[in-house]
């Protein structure tokens, strides 16, 4: 009986995380065939660079900046995107689509070592719904963070560091590096930290073979080093230096654990998009309350919690660095994984109604996204800045008043540069369509996009004075002053009309 019951329970939990696959993939859809994602400075920024490489058939030695000046990320990123953008022909699609498949993966992932509860709460929590509606290199930091809590969930149970696990505990935490170098900085301290707190016998070789890996990931940016005289090693002493004696106060800790709070709450409890406030906050305190019981329950069992010791970390310690150096809100991405483990183990000992509710509000929690994005704020989005839907209508625009001639554009956007809009010319470029005579934020200025240099040779010559000039002007009043400087550094002649996109995007058409 106990050979068919545990069969029974196997085939129903293959059957219930390939359901909440199924909700997590079909709630994605209609953002991309809307094409209703975001697709802003960094997406098109990372765009161009993954573009070049398909172009030139070079790969880079470095992926998107950090927040520190010279310093980069590795580029990891550009190479989980580069197969999408290859097949799609460039299709900025192909980089959510990435993420979706990421996250089926890690739908899989972790209900082989974390149980069902988490696979669930993965599939349908807010932070991984947003996750994989858009593109961004921090993004991938929840499939590091999980792979290497599986590996040290099963250190916990068996007490055997082996060479393979030392292997894969290095590789993942070099590759933590090309997506958040902010976060990544911790892994090799979680993991020793992990191994000397539960006595896990380690010896020279383990550490060796983990170092060793851990170099591996570093070998672009390593080479890109050699190259350019060391740049990244002397920005990382540079901002070292200007961060002593930072004076950070309480006031900024407080800050950063009520931020940190809103992120782990986005990570484990149900959220129904549109309902009223009311209904949010009934939602809201009967889920705590119920994971508040299960604690107590947990407790009063004396029923352990696997990994807490590396949970009461991950989610802690690092807060306390960012406070004394920058803090983030997507530092906390390679958190999110240890609250969604402690709450899926929480969840497993609350009474079976309580958990059956919460589950059905999880369930509604991304089906409830779709229904309001149909009901209330598709058309919205649609013409939305943000969204690679309302940039594509304007490119449209374009070409349908070019009418054949030549023509520039010149874009204003609030970040200064525009490199998504960089990103579609070079696309459609890509798939046949001609460039326009000159594209950028203001005339004569091409150096703030290093991949023209690569990407202009590969298209037609663009030496033609164009018959008409547009101006996409995005999200004019966020700073009244640098729009009118940016007015200031244009020529043309008369304006000859003004189409709206959308509440936040217009473009004016000239005389050249």
């Amino acid at each position: 009986m106990s050979v068919l019951l545990r069969n029974f329970r196997k085939k129903f939990q293959s059957l219930a995380v390939l359901f909440f696959a199924i909700i997590f993939v079909v709630t994605k859809l209609p953002f991309i065939i809307d094409r209703t994602f975001v697709f802003q400075f960094d997406h098109g920024k990372d765009s161009l660079a993954i573009l070049e490489m398909i172009v030139s058939r070079s790969p880079t030695l470095i992926g998107p900046w950090t927040s520190i000046p010279g310093l980069f990320f590795g580029p990891g990123w550009y190479y989980l995107l580069f197969p999408g953008y290859l097949l799609s022909s460039g299709d900025p699609a192909s980089a959510v689509v990435t993420m979706i498949l990421l996250g089926l993966v890690q739908i899989f992932f972790v209900q082989k070592y974390f149980g069902l509860n988490a696979a669930i709460l993965v599939s349908t929590v807010p932070a991984f719904f947003s996750i994989a509606q858009s593109a961004w290199n921090p993004f991938p930091m929840t499939m590091v963070s999980f792979a290497i809590l599986a590996v040290l969930k099963v250190l916990e149970k068996n007490k055997i560091l082996t060479i393979k696990k030392s292997l894969i505990l290095g590789l993942f935490s070099s590759i933590g590096f090309h997506f958040s170098s902010a976060f990544a900085i911790f892994y090799p301290l979680f993991i020793l930290l992990s191994l000397l707190l539960k006595k896990i016998p380690f010896k020279l070789r383990h550490i060796s073979i983990f170092l060793v890996a851990l170099c591996f990931g570093f070998i672009p940016q390593v080479i890109f080093e050699f190259r350019h005289n060391f740049m990244q090693t002397r920005s990382i002493i540079s901002y070292l230096n200007s961060q002593v004696g930072s004076d950070s106060g309480i006031v900024e800790l407080w800050q950063i654990f009520g931020a940190s709070i809103g992120e782990y709450k986005l990570a484990s409890l149900p959220n129904i998009f549109g309902a009223s406030s009311m209904v949010s906050e009934i939602i809201f305190y009967f889920s705590l309350s119920s994971l508040l019981i299960g604690i107590f329950l947990m407790i009063k069992k004396r029923k352990a919690l696997y990994l807490w010791q590396d949970i009461l970390i991950w989610t802690i310690f690092p807060l306390i660095i960012f406070w004394k150096l920058h803090f983030n809100l997507w530092y906390l991405l390679g958190i999110v994984p240890a609250v969604v483990i402690f709450t899926a183990q929480v969840l497993k000992n609350i009474p079976v109604f309580f958990r059956s509710i919460i589950i059905i509000a999880l369930v509604m929690t991304p089906i409830s996204k779709v229904f309001y994005y149909y009901n209330e704020n598709r058309a919205e989005l649609l013409l939305s800045a943000n969204m690679l839907s309302a940039k594509m209508l304007a490119y449209d625009f374009i070409i349908e008043n070019a009418t054949g001639s030549a023509y520039s554009v010149y874009y204003y956007a609030p970040d200064i540069y525009d490199y998504p809009f960089q990103y579609i010319f070079f696309w459609q470029a890509y798939n046949g369509r001609p460039l326009p005579s000159e594209f950028s934020y203001k005339p004569g200025e091409d150096v703030y996009v290093k991949e023209k240099t690569s990407l202009l040779p590969a298209y037609q010559e663009r030496n033609m004075l164009p018959a008409k000039i547009f101006f996409v002007v995005e999200y004019p009043k966020a700073n009244e002053r640098l729009l009118q400087n940016w007015w200031n550094q244009q020529a043309y002649g008369k304006i000859l009309s003004e189409h709206k996109i959308g509440p936040d995007l217009t473009i004016y058409v000239a005389e050249s």
